[in-house]
């Protein structure tokens, strides 16, 4: 009879792992982000929804093969295999071959010991923020060059009154150089 029991708390345990390993598996299914993981040697082995979605099936050598240039790939795999941390914007190549602007957050996942055991990509698709940033930067250049070769002065106050622009036209009017 305890033979039984203490099986039936293995069967009850193992149930339990099982749910949270699919609840886990869910919840990075779902994330927006493109999660990866590979060995500790760099060897790709798992990819989210929307990783799949982003860069579709990039082969075992993500540092080969996602990276538009190769060697910031193998310079972001050095330092995570190395069991640090890998933080900033990259050029990645997209599903359909196009590159895609990418922020980028890798470390190396340890247990308890410390030992390297996966690393970790997490991948933000930013390439319409850094269109839309771009485009809001040429549209505000354009502007300024209206405003500073515009006929008519021009002059921008802050919140204290303060001049903090004025246009070539105003410096004419008012005997006055930035």
């Amino acid at each position: 009879m305890t033979k039984k029991k203490s099986e039936g708390f293995k069967n009850d345990d193992q149930r339990t792992a099982a749910q949270a390993l699919k609840i886990f598996k869910d919840a990075l299914d779902s994330s927006t982000d493109a999660i990866g993981m590979s060995t500790p040697d760099g060897r790709h082995y798992y990819q989210n929804r929307s990783f799949d979605e982003l860069f579709g099936d990039i082969g075992e050598n993500p540092s080969d093969t996602l990276f538009v240039d190769a060697q910031v790939g193998r310079e972001v795999f050095d330092a995570i295999m190395a069991g640090g941390h890998w933080s900033g914007e990259v050029k990645m190549r997209a599903k359909d071959g196009g590159a895609l602007d990418i922020m980028l957050r890798a470390y190396a996942n340890k247990d308890e010991s410390g030992r390297v055991v996966s690393l970790v990509g997490v991948h933000t698709d930013i390439t319409s923020l850094k269109s839309a940033r771009d485009a809001l930067r040429d549209s505000e250049e354009r502007l300024r060059l209206q405003i500073d070769r515009m006929p008519l002065a021009s002059m921008v106050w802050d919140s204290g009154f303060r001049v903090i622009h004025w246009n070539l036209s105003a410096e004419t009017m008012f005997g006055q150089t930035k």
